[in-house]
């Protein structure tokens, strides 16, 4: 896994370790964006914990405990749950420690659906591919954001619409 960087503004936390977990930080990773790491677990180094608290964007992820045939996407609510390996629990241990916490979503997968002959299990293979569908569409949502406010913040834009209109100025008085 790539080492955490105060430039990481987006994680990506699978909660359980399975094989379909242990491929989704692989793939995830493997897209090599700039600021956006996965890892596993809850039990990480300190830095580790410090690069989460400063990002902007965190997803959890954990494996659905009921039939489902779509992944369940829910913002994580500070202080909605008390269980103690919770989304919610995490970031409040990290608000405490270190002042901040990115904002947050859960994502459920799902492993099994009901139909008409009982439960069913889903295949992994179906499961990877829509959560890493699920999580490219989130990612690139919500990372196109943090960057347009970055260049607005540097002032990349607003020096490229003066030029604009220069040159619009320049080409009403020719």
């Amino acid at each position: 896994m790539p080492a955490p960087t105060s430039t990481t503004k987006f994680w990506i936390i699978c909660r359980e370790e399975t094989p379909l977990t242990q491929q989704l930080v692989k793939e995830i990773n493997g897209w090599q964006l700039s600021g956006v790491r996965a890892r596993m677990g809850y039990r990480m180094a300190l830095s580790v914990e410090d690069a989460i608290a400063r990002s902007n964007h965190a997803i959890f992820i954990s494996l659905c405990d009921y039939p489902c045939g779509q992944i369940q996407i829910e913002p994580v609510i500070r202080d909605r749950s008390t269980a103690l390996q919770s989304p919610a629990s995490f970031l409040t241990t990290l608000r405490q420690r270190y002042g901040s916490a990115p904002n947050a979503w859960w994502f459920q997968l799902p492993t099994t659906e009901a139909c008409q002959r009982g439960i069913k299990h889903i295949p992994s293979e179906h499961t990877l591919s829509q959560t890493l569908n699920k999580v490219e569409m989130f990612v690139r949502n919500h990372y196109t954001r943090y960057q347009v406010a970055q260049a607005v913040a540097s002032g990349a834009i607003a020096s490229q619409h003066s030029q604009a209109n220069h040159t619009q100025k320049v080409l009403q008085a020719a």
